[in-house]
């Protein structure tokens, strides 16, 4: 037995090194076309460097303006985010359990689907003022995704089995925790992924476009006017990097209470 335990660490030891190895590839295989890239150019005006770019983001990071900047732009998407998710979930119990719902919603998120998000963000400036369009803009990302996927994950639960509660009489509160939740987890989490990277891109091209006062967006925009384009670069890894960082807490966060949902379940 301990001989089989320690087999299947070893494995898991070298696939984790492996991943590690073929990402390490990866990355030094794009900085070093990203170094011919530049050098081809010889221009940081038309293409900048990578040593260009990261000591224009060590002076962005030592001054004030960048946290301020990026804690306003973190709270305008986590915001959109958030209402995003909350609305979705009574709006996709709703289309689930009455087909009037349904059929009477269902035009609306093949219009918010299909609309481009230029369109939406120019149309906000007519209801919103400039701080609150990114909100806006990452609500209407998150929103028919979340909807579609808890909608889909409603529809997954057998039939069975709901009928089986309803002749035991499991209270609501129970019905939820031990049988719906369950089968909505998986959609839900992959929805809430693949929202978190929309979220972030309609966001800050919201900020780009209205220009508030303090914003990543804002920065990227003077960054363009100005012709700073290691500035750019320098905000776009920011961007990047952000979302990565917010989509990994979030995922952990997610398989962090599965884990203790499973835990406390045996």
């Amino acid at each position: 037995m301990k001989n089989s335990t320690s087999f299947l660490n070893k494995i898991k030891t070298n696939r984790a090194t492996a991943r590690i190895a073929a990402a390490l590839f990866s990355l030094i295989f794009w900085v070093g076309v990203w170094i011919i890239a530049a050098a081809l150019a010889g221009n940081s005006l038309i293409f900048p460097s990578p040593l260009d770019v990261i000591s224009r983001l060590y002076e962005l990071v030592a001054t004030s303006d960048f946290w301020l900047a990026v804690a306003v732009t973190l709270f305008r998407i986590t915001a959109g985010l958030a209402a995003g998710v909350i609305l979705a979930i009574p709006l996709a119990v709703l289309t689930h359990r009455f087909s009037v719902a349904n059929t009477l919603t269902s035009p609306l998120l093949t219009i918010i689907r299909a609309t481009p998000v230029t369109s939406f963000i120019l149309l906000a400036f007519f209801w919103f003022d400039k701080s609150t369009i990114p909100v806006f803009t990452s609500f209407l990302m998150v929103f028919p995704i979340m909807w579609a996927g808890i909608a889909t994950g409603l529809e997954s639960v057998p039939q069975e089995l709901i009928e089986m509660t309803q002749v035991f009489r499991f209270p609501l509160w129970r019905r939820i925790t031990k049988l719906y939740i369950p089968a909505v987890s998986s959609d839900f989490r992959s929805s809430l992924i693949t929202s978190i990277g929309l979220s972030w891109k309609a966001g800050v091209a919201a900020e780009i476009i209205a220009i508030p006062r303090l914003s990543i967006g804002r920065n990227m925009y003077e960054a363009k006017v100005y012709l700073e384009t290691p500035d750019l670069f320098a905000w776009t890894a920011v961007v990047v990097i952000l979302s990565l960082i917010f989509e990994r807490l979030l995922t952990r966060l997610l398989k962090g209470n599965n884990t203790n949902r499973g835990v406390k379940e045996k």
